[in-house]
């Protein structure tokens, strides 16, 4: 079969654009760092979670292993 590709508007569909913009703002992440967090985890986990704790622990881990 055919492998669909993941279009980043697939981010926006799941945060609209304001709701990016502020998450953006509010935790200094660029807006493509943003859309990678979450389509990685899932809006719903970076909202419970916190975004700090999903970014920042991705990329500690992703240091040390």
């Amino acid at each position: 079969g055919q492998v669909q590709q993941v279009a980043p508007r697939v981010t926006l569909r799941l945060a609209p654009e304001q709701q990016l913009v502020e998450l953006s703002a509010r935790s200094r992440l660029s807006r493509s760092a943003l859309a990678r967090v979450i389509l990685r985890h899932g809006l719903e986990r970076v909202e419970r979670e916190g975004l700090g704790a999903l970014f920042f622990g991705a990329k500690a881990k992703r240091a040390t292993s």
